[in-house]
């Protein structure tokens, strides 16, 4: 039922495709930092999002990284 609930988070996280547009967080709402055309604005959220989706890009050492490391291993993937 874990595995189910956490590829449901994957699914759900917005597409990352590459094209400009205006970034949004999983939520569908435009955070208040400004950031890049490309840049998604990672800091709305949870680190559970952000561990779905850091395990999707099979970033190494992520399941013991804080919210801003994985923040942060992700903007550089």
């Amino acid at each position: 039922m874990v595995k189910e609930q956490r590829w449901q988070e994957v699914k759900a996280l917005p597409a990352d495709d590459g094209h400009p547009g205006k970034p949004v967080g999983p939520d569908g709402e435009a955070a208040d930092k400004p950031a890049g055309p490309l840049e998604p604005r990672y800091e709305k959220w949870t680190r559970e999002t952000l561990y779905a989706h850091a395990r999707s890009r099979r970033i190494a050492g992520r399941s013991s990284m804080s919210k801003q490391q994985l923040i942060e291993a992700l903007r550089k993937s």
